[in-house]
């Protein structure tokens, strides 16, 4: 029995793992006839379809003398941003804020541990040391001390006009709390059986025209479809190769994801070829 992939899973940067599973059914098929031969195919179609929802994560963070102080502070912050993100069109059930978490800076190192020493070293080189900016000198004891204490919270973004999409994000990192960087933005289809569709059917052409190629070149024709399966198995394996460009395209799709989703399937298809 072969061994099949039942779940593939191809994202980068803390994705679910691929998943196996060791059976897979035997298949009875129609006999092949007399001088025919068995061609088994594996083949790909892709489609790109314009997004219709695109999901982002904005960071927030407050602070104040104590955790109490610094949640309302946070708090604060994701109303200002709540409102900011209505007058955008975005309706309240797709802004979630995540549970503040809170906590408080760490405390110089206590002189008891064998650190006083140090802090005072350290006080004294913040003290002499300055950084030149043009022709004015900003003294590192200048530097504010941190907060007693901080809150922190992530709010999850659904933008469902696409054209609004540019807008929110400039927005957002005008406020700096969403960056461009990896993954910063996830587009996605609210219903992809179209897309679905039609990336088996290119997958099907292309596993005739292969069969074709095959016929050709043993002087034979295509007869018939013997079998047609998703289950290819790692045979399937053989993509990387013949469908190098593909499988790029799949991976970029992942790590510079854009507003056109890529919807993929892989089918074996045999074929029985006969002589001419």
């Amino acid at each position: 029995m072969r061994l099949v992939i039942l779940g593939l899973s191809l994202a980068l940067a803390g994705s679910a793992p691929l998943t196996f599973a060791v059976a897979q059914s035997p298949v009875t098929t129609q006999p092949l006839a007399a001088g025919e031969v068995l061609v088994e195919i594996n083949a790909m179609g892709s489609i790109s379809t314009r997004a219709d929802s695109a999901s982002l994560s904005a960071s927030l963070s407050g602070s104040g003398d104590t955790e109490a102080a610094a949640r309302t502070a946070t708090e604060a912050q994701a109303r200002e941003l709540r409102t900011m993100l209505r007058a955008f069109g975005i309706a309240d059930a797709d802004i979630r804020v995540r549970p503040i978490t809170t906590g408080t800076s760490p405390a110089p190192a206590p002189a008891e541990m064998g650190y006083g020493d140090m802090n005072a070293v350290t006080a004294d080189m913040n003290m002499a040391m300055t950084m030149d900016e043009g022709n004015t000198a900003y003294a590192m004891e200048d530097v504010p001390p941190p907060p007693a204490a901080y809150g922190q919270t992530t709010v999850e973004i659904v933008v469902r006009n696409m054209d609004r999409v540019p807008a929110v994000q400039r927005a957002l990192m005008e406020r700096g709390v969403f960056s461009l960087g990896f993954r910063g933005t996830t587009y996605a289809l609210a219903d992809s059986g179209a897309a679905r569709r039609a990336a088996r059917a290119q997958a099907m052409q292309q596993a005739r025209a292969d069969a074709e190629s095959y016929a050709a070149a043993l002087n034979m024709r295509v007869v018939r479809i013997v079998r047609i399966t998703e289950r290819i198995g790692l045979d399937g394996l053989s993509l990387f190769v013949s469908e190098a460009s593909s499988m790029t395209r799949l991976f970029a799709s992942q790590v510079f994801s854009g507003p056109e989703v890529l919807t993929m399937a892989v089918v074996g298809v045999d074929f029985a070829l006969a002589p001419r």
